[in-house]
């Protein structure tokens, strides 16, 4: 893997989770708020599979995890 910034994953990730390779940083409704998300854009990208509206609200349908790769694990 060369990307090295933080990225979200199915929460099915979590069975193969390697700890020295990858740290967890959180759930994407941690990071980003749905509300917030749709107010700056305008829209909800992600379609009727992944976010629903209730009332007023966005909400996702499914969480996902984010994670980061680990230092020690930068190509040379």
């Amino acid at each position: 893997m060369d990307y090295f910034g933080e990225i979200g994953v199915p929460i099915t990730y979590l069975c193969h989770h390697n700890p020295d390779q990858f740290e967890l940083v959180g759930t994407a409704l941690q990071l980003a708020d749905m509300q917030k998300v749709k107010d700056r854009m305008g829209r909800c990208d992600g379609g009727r599979r992944f976010y629903r509206e209730e009332g007023s609200r966005i909400v996702r349908m499914f969480d996902r995890i984010v994670i980061r790769r680990k230092d020690g694990n930068h190509a040379s």
